[in-house]
């Protein structure tokens, strides 16, 4: 796992004229590692070669999206989606998908040059059943980001950032090395994750939370709002799967997939539920399983984790700005970014119908979306068990014990 004094070189390899004033760093994500630069900039660093593989297809996602949509989505505009760029090479940045292309300057810059491949020939598909934390629980809600004592991201009185600093004539990263290959740890992260990283300007905003629209009295702005999230499902959705983007996005066997979970949820999830519980996820499953018609649906580019967290208002114009996070982004259901807007710490099914002044809520499309958000909490408990995350666990598990 990579410091936020080596974020920070690894960045400065690939970018040296970027000038770093602050930053602060999150460990708190799933996949990814965050690190915000001079408050305004957002640098994601895969945690596992998946996460990098996914890095790498939300990036052509996004760079797709540029221009298609009313809302404003990330703008990658600093990229090294392949192996770590020695110090002093070009902007050119060469991955197991293809090229990217890069200005590599701070300031209205535009990634370009996107040429997608495929990883293994087809791409893995959504990672569908991480937890999404926005779906889950309030857990999910931003906590100060607290930096170290021993670094804190702010220069100094002597104008030199802390890495910059000599530590007995050893930076910070080269005496963590050092400490590393004392006690026989390899270094960095694992392979396909070295020198992966992806940044993009911050969107403005704060999640719109249900809290948010509960208490926001007049019905003529929580209409504006559905207007705008159906507006732009609707962009998203209809936005042309084609050329290097669809080889990397291949439709998948829908039920195959759903039999598989249902399958991981007996063997692994079902020992730790009541009786009862165990009865009720049968037959909800069994049910949807039972039922062509819920494997009938087109395949659309989806946001992935269409929830509050991911969804940026400006309070004071009353609007909202933007949509982030696309680490779930990839080809499904259209029903699965109208289930993230079902949750029981999202806006409601009320709230769901009112889109369908600018998108077509049809009733099949919501109760296969209803029937996702209810297994949520499932996705929740297997991602837990199966990844040793006693956190998601504890959530999942918490309707069923």
């Amino acid at each position: 796992m990579l410091t936020a004094a080596e974020c920070l070189e690894v960045i400065r390899r690939a970018y040296p004229e970027l000038k770093v004033h602050s930053y602060t760093f999150d460990r708190r994500g799933q996949n990814n590692d965050i690190l915000i630069v001079n408050g305004d900039l957002v640098f994601r660093f895969p945690r596992t070669a998946r996460a990098a593989r996914q890095l790498r297809v939300e990036t052509a996602i996004l760079s797709r999206l540029q221009g298609r949509t009313t809302l404003q989505v990330p703008n990658p505009i600093y990229l090294s989606l392949g192996p770590e760029v020695p110090p002093g090479k070009g902007a050119v940045r060469t991955g197991t998908i293809g090229t990217v292309t890069a200005t590599g300057t701070v300031g209205p810059t535009t990634a370009t040059g996107v040429t997608a491949g495929t990883t293994n020939g087809v791409f893995e598909g959504p990672t569908w059943t991480r937890p999404l934390r926005g779906r889950v629980g309030p857990r999910h809600r931003p906590r100060p980001v607290a930096e170290p004592d021993h670094a804190p991201g702010q220069r100094g009185p002597d104008g030199r950032m802390p890495w910059e600093r000599g530590l007995g004539g050893r930076l910070p990263w080269e005496r963590e090395k050092e400490e590393r290959e004392r006690r026989g740890s390899p270094a960095g992260r694992p392979p396909g994750t070295q020198g992966v990283f992806v940044g993009y300007r911050r969107i403005p905003g704060e999640p719109l939370w249900r809290d948010t629209l509960l208490a926001t009295v007049d019905p003529g702005t929580v209409q504006a709002w559905a207007d705008q999230l159906g507006t732009f499902l609707t962009e998203l959705h209809s936005t042309p799967v084609e050329g290097n983007l669809a080889q990397m996005l291949r439709p998948f066997n829908s039920r195959s997939r759903w039999e598989d979970f249902y399958r991981r949820v007996r063997e692994k999830v079902f020992p730790h539920m009541r009786p009862d519980a165990r009865t009720q996820v049968s037959r909800m499953l069994e049910s949807f399983l039972g039922d062509p018609s819920n494997f009938e649906h087109p395949f659309v580019l989806v946001h992935g984790d269409f929830g509050p967290s991911n969804i940026l208002l400006d309070r004071k114009a009353q609007r909202v700005t933007g949509v982030i996070d696309f680490g779930s982004s990839g080809l499904d259901d259209p029903a699965v970014d109208l289930a993230a807007l079902l949750g029981p710490f999202s806006y409601g099914e009320a709230f769901l119908r009112r889109l369908a002044r600018t998108y077509p809520v049809t009733q099949e499309l919501v109760e296969r979306a209803k029937f996702y958000a209810a297994t949520f909490p499932l996705q929740d408990a297997v991602y837990g068990i199966e990844n040793n995350d006693p956190e998601a666990f504890k959530w999942g598990m918490a309707p069923y014990r």
